[in-house]
């Protein structure tokens, strides 16, 4: 049915315009909204609207970063965790040697880069390579892994 005029219309996120692929199909592309959760998706066609609809789920987005800058110019000045505000998330960071420098029992994504524990308190830490346990305090095993910090 080519050439019929489609609506469709969504309770969250931000839909394309219809296109008409001229084989009697049509293609919209949802784009999810900051906020997890699921939408749905109703459709008309020539003004009738459809008996059936479509649902979307959008989880949160969870990520780490593999490293920050934390110089001042405004970007990625922070270590921050993409989607950590569901959780209740303790962050500990180690150097090289494995010697605690930074902790947050309740982590805000406001870490600078400046040492709380060790011998160099309230210091900025050297450009390195360092590791992270971060809890997420949901009953999974702490993450473990490596992360950078570059200054220009």
């Amino acid at each position: 049915m080519s050439g019929a005029t489609v609506v469709v219309n969504t309770t969250g996120g931000t839909l394309s315009n219809v296109t008409d692929n001229n084989d009697g199909t049509y293609t919209t592309t949802l784009t999810s909204s900051e906020n997890p959760g699921t939408v749905t998706i109703t459709w008309s066609v020539n003004g009738n609207l459809s008996n059936t609809s479509a649902t979307v789920k959008f989880d949160s987005v969870f990520f780490i970063p593999e490293g920050f800058s934390p110089d001042g110019d405004g970007v990625n000045d922070v270590f921050a965790i993409e989607g950590s505000d569901q959780y209740k998330v303790s962050l500990r960071i180690y150097n090289r040697w494995g010697n605690l420098v930074y902790e947050a029992l309740e982590y805000k994504n406001d870490w600078d880069g400046i040492a709380t524990h060790g011998i160099v308190i309230g210091e900025k830490l050297p450009d390195g390579t360092y590791f992270y346990a971060i809890d997420l305090n949901n009953g999974e095993k702490p993450l473990v892994r490596y992360m950078t910090i570059k200054r220009k």
